[in-house]
């Protein structure tokens, strides 16, 4: 059975194929049912005998996808590498080519690079965490499918490397907001608190290098505190750890073993996995996992997404990220109600929860945006309150008073956007570095936020990086980036320019044109 949130989604996704869109996007946090709302529409497609496929990156995913489908009586064809399909009789195996689960490298290798199999047919096309499929694989896939409808799912509509997802796809419905599946008890809110900050000065690019992290964050005395804080924090709770390296992750799983112990019948409370591990052990481990065998699990980047583990409710995060969507992919893990708790519990030593926010703040998202998601505004809880049913509420616009969903005013003469509000993280006083950098920011003068700026700049221009280097080094100093008082300092649109083509562009220009007004001021005098 659908709910409120979920039967909401379709009726979006049917008027917006109404309206001529081929190519939909539907936003839902994780732990919404992403996987039963996309099974729900491949049961209505093969109701109507039409056929379906459904792609995924990650096994899990696919295992998953075949549970929803196996619960609505639908049979189904699974495309992975290791996976044999088994039929009851001749008509299982006819109706079971209706709907297909292909895991993307599986089709791409058979179907495409090596021509073993025809790629199932479909009128409808599903891709979960279609933020990621922009890939050469991808593309080739979607463009077989170029006359079927296309519904991609994901958390977080966003990537890493800025691309515009307005290309890929021509609609974006949000499926659920945080704040209605918190209030209907779908969700739990999280709480943060960061007992450690990391160094991570003079790290650039576009993510932190795995080497150089587990340099940082490998550290015995880290180790250490990540363990202790978690003794004193965690109440027993079923955790998750996001380590740096897997190295780093082992190390992590060792100093849990030694506090933790050993089950009564011998088996390990803490487990590590990793994405080259045994499929059959990692399969295995998670299985201990859900069954509370397995307090902690420590892992270097497998349980990013696909893994639905409601116990989960303390996560420990030590992979410090550029990437606003990991943070939120690895924030989502937790956030599923389990037992008695009423909140979640993230324990950050990684600066992410300072740099992106809390993971379960709102997101006014958009798909033709040149702003980083990071800077999208965040909203204000504006909802109505709760009447004790799981209808869902209209947003009412506070400047025009028009009822809409989401957090973008669709009236085109209205546009408002509910302001950003972010939340403090509880920190401990004395430990962490923040509380000193926001000292230099009221110690230092416009004047010394200029010529650092200035020099930043230099930097940049010297080492042949980008424009939103020296912005990064600015916030480094001052805890936020060059702010609108400080002079040449670029634009959203302007982050990915070559440093030395702002300063021609820009800083050149500017430069000129003071020199220009001062020489007349002083010829007028």
């Amino acid at each position: 059975m659908l709910r409120a949130y979920q039967e909401e989604i379709d009726r979006g996704v049917e008027s917006a194929a109404l309206n001529g869109k081929r190519k939909i996007m539907v936003v839902l946090p994780t732990g919404a049912g992403k996987g039963f709302c996309s099974a729900n529409f491949m049961r209505r497609c093969a109701d109507k005998g039409n056929e379906s496929v459904f792609f995924a990156a990650q096994r899990e995913l696919i295992f998953q996808m075949q549970k929803h489908l196996q619960s609505m009586s639908v049979p189904n064809n699974i495309v992975m590498a290791g996976v044999k399909n088994e039929y009851e009789g001749y008509d299982d195996a006819v109706a079971s080519n209706l709907a297909t689960l292909a895991a993307k490298d599986t089709l791409w290798s058979r179907g495409f690079k090596r021509g073993w199999m025809e790629p199932p047919p479909a009128k409808l096309v599903q891709i979960d965490e279609c933020h990621g499929a922009i890939t050469k694989t991808y593309k080739a896939i979607t463009e077989h499918y170029s006359d079927a409808m296309h519904i991609g799912w994901t958390a977080t509509p966003c990537r890493s490397d800025g691309v515009d997802l307005g290309g890929h796809y021509d609609h974006i419905i949000i499926g659920a907001t945080y704040a209605e599946l918190q209030e209907q008890g779908y969700l739990l809110p999280c709480k943060v608190f960061a007992p450690d900050r990391p160094d991570l000065k003079g790290m650039y690019g576009k993510e932190f290098s795995q080497k150089e992290l587990d340099k940082r964050m490998n550290r015995t005395p880290l180790i250490g505190s990540i363990v202790n804080e978690w003794m004193r924090h965690s109440d027993g709770r079923s955790t998750v750890v996001f380590a740096s390296s897997v190295n780093h992750s082992l190390h992590l799983r060792e100093r849990f073993r030694w506090i933790l112990g050993k089950n009564k019948d011998g088996t390990e409370r803490c487990e590590h996995i990793d994405g080259k591990m045994d499929q059959s052990e990692r399969d295995d481990i998670m299985e201990r996992v859900r069954d509370g065998s397995v307090l902690v699990l420590t892992n270097y980047g497998v349980c990013t997404t696909g893994f639905d583990c409601p116990r989960w409710n303390y996560l420990v995060c030590a992979r410090p990220t550029k990437s606003f969507s990991l943070w939120r992919q690895m924030g989502g893990r937790i956030q599923r109600p389990f037992e008695n708790h009423d909140h979640a519990v993230i324990q950050d030593h990684s600066d992410n929860a300072t740099r992106f926010g809390y993971p379960d703040e709102d997101v006014a998202w958009e798909l033709n945006t040149d702003v980083k998601a990071q800077d999208l505004p965040r909203t204000v809880r504006n909802r109505p309150p709760n009447t004790g049913n799981d209808d869902v509420k209209a947003f009412q616009c506070p400047s025009c008073m028009q009822e809409y969903r989401g957090y973008k005013c669709p009236n085109p003469k209205c546009g408002f956007v509910f302001e950003r509000r972010g939340k403090d993280v509880e920190m401990k006083p004395g430990e962490l570095k923040e509380l000193k950098r926001r000292k230099i920011n009221r110690q230092d003068s416009h004047t010394d936020k200029q010529r650092f700026w200035d020099e930043a700049l230099g930097w940049a221009i010297g080492t042949n990086k980008k424009v939103g280097a020296a912005a990064h080094r600015y916030k480094n100093r001052y805890g936020v980036f060059p702010p609108h008082f400080i002079q040449d300092t670029p634009r959203s649109s302007q982050w990915r320019m070559q440093a030395r083509d702002f300063y021609k562009c820009v800083v050149r220009p500017s430069k000129q044109k003071l020199k220009q007004e001062l020489e007349k001021e002083v010829g007028d005098e």
